[in-house]
This record gives C-alpha cells, sequence and structure tokens, in this order.
C-alpha cells in the first residue's frame, strides 16, 4: 500500500515532480485558452491527494488553479472561455480535506484580489479511477473534438493506468496528459526509488 504523502511533509522528489508539472499545464492553458477552435477547457486530476501537505506546500489542486490565475491573474482576467476543473480523490477522509483546503485558497483569493466571485468552476469527486473514468458524462467531455483536456494521473494510480487507458487518452481529441511513474514501478523494483521517470506523452 502506497503511504499516504499528504501526512508528511513533500520530499524533494515530490516537489520536484509538482514544479515539472506545473510549469507543462501553465504553458499548456493558454493554447487552448486562445485556440479559436475550442469552445471551452477541462482540467482533470484523477488521484487529487488533500490539496497540501503537513507544511502547507500546495499538492497538485492547488497548483492548478494558481497556475490557472497567472502572473497578476494574466489568464483569469483574460479567460476567453469556460474553464472548469476536476479533482477526483478516492479516499473519502482526504476528499473531505481537499474540499476545504480549495474552499480556503478561493476564498483568500477573492480577498486579496477583491473578488466577489471566481470566474473558473471546480468539482471535487470521490471515485474509484475505472469508476469515474468510465462515466458518461467524462467520457462525452474526453471524445467531444470542441474542447481542450488537460489530465494529469500520478504515480499513485500506476495500478489503474493500463495499456486499454493509455489507447483511449490517445484516441481522444484535444486530450494532452501527464503521467507520474516511479521507477521501481517501471523496472519491477520493489524497494523504494530514488528517483523517478516521467513520462510525459502529450497529444494535441
Amino acid at each position: 500500500m502506497a503511504k499516504n504523502i499528504n501526512n508528511l511533509e513533500f520530499d524533494e522528489a515530490t516537489k520536484l515532480k509538482l514544479d515539472i508539472f506545473g510549469e507543462c499545464f501553465e504553458e499548456w492553458l493558454p493554447i487552448f485558452n486562445y485556440d479559436r477552435y475550442t469552445d471551452s477547457v477541462y482540467v482533470f486530476d484523477f488521484f487529487a491527494g488533500s490539496g497540501k501537505d503537513t507544511k502547507n506546500n500546495p499538492g497538485s489542486p492547488l497548483i492548478l488553479l494558481e497556475k490557472a490565475k497567472g502572473e497578476n491573474r494574466k489568464y483569469c482576467l483574460n479567460a476567453k472561455k469556460e474553464i472548469r476543473f476536476l479533482f477526483n480523490e478516492c479516499l473519502t477522509d482526504k476528499s473531505k480535506q481537499l474540499k476545504q483546503n480549495l474552499n480556503q485558497y478561493i476564498k483568500q483569493c477573492k480577498t486579496i484580489n477583491g473578488c466577489e466571485s471566481c470566474i473558473y468552476q471546480y468539482s471535487v469527486q470521490s471515485y474509484d479511477f475505472k469508476d469515474i473514468f468510465e462515466k458518461p458524462a467524462v467520457k462525452d467531455i474526453f471524445e467531444n473534438k470542441n474542447i481542450g483536456k488537460f489530465v494529469l494521473l500520478d504515480q499513485y494510480g500506476f495500478k489503474e493506468i493500463n495499456n486499454k487507458v493509455f489507447k483511449q487518452l490517445i484516441s481522444f481529441p484535444k486530450t494532452d496528459f501527464i503521467f507520474f511513474i516511479s521507477s521501481s514501478n517501471r523496472y519491477g523494483v520493489s524497494s523504494p526509488p530514488l528517483c523517478g521517470v516521467i513520462i510525459l506523452p502529450l497529444y494535441a
């Protein structure tokens, strides 16, 4: 059973992973935000965790929202279309924590920037990956060629990401994804890896 990294301070490898993915998303978002052939944007974090570690370092959901805001709010002030986030965490207690952390982040952001509401919409779900991935509403989004999709899959979901899922992801239009996998999983090593292997198959 994988350790719960949200009950600890993120280690350096996790922080590096989060930095890399955050930079990728920051470069990705403007492309579809300004693409005239894209009607809306959906961002999926299927293994979202609780949103923070014990030292309040942000996890992937808060990083996604922060990057979507942009420096000096350049993205949220100039959003050209609807942008939605779906955060999924299968563990109920972590899902509740995530909702609290997201609500706190949005509240602070609105206070700091003098906003009445956030232009971005998000939902927090609590399903096993295979169940939410197969939901008809989710499949409809993935199969829609007019929607830009960004998908984050981290190494704790490794056992649930099989060949069928990969083939589906690469077949969906306007779907880019980042998949983090530890080197121990890749090479069948049972001991904890010292470094990770990052696979970034991006398909527009």
